[in-house]
């Protein structure tokens, strides 16, 4: 199996969503990660979750294929982006 790579250090918030409209630096970030229903993304998800965790990001897992996490999306959406 591959060893998956570190993520890349990005700025938080591009420049130009912040420059257009400011309170976009203040909303929580969601990130997902596709195609949770391939082997080799379950097997670094955890790895990549914990790099995620010390960027103050959640990493989500998800498929479009099996709909494995898609609930969780949901929720995770629903508690944190509209209550």
């Amino acid at each position: 199996m591959k060893k998956a790579l570190p993520p890349r250090r990005l700025p938080r918030h591009p420049p130009r969503a912040e420059s257009l409209q400011p309170e976009l630096a203040r909303r929580p970030e969601v990130v997902a990660l596709a195609k949770a229903d391939l082997p080799d993304v379950q097997a670094v998800y955890d790895e990549l979750k914990v790099e995620f965790e010390k960027l103050g990001v959640d990493l989500l897992l998800v498929s479009a294929a099996t709909h494995q996490g898609l609930n969780e999306v949901i929720q995770y959406l629903a508690e944190r982006l509209f209550i």
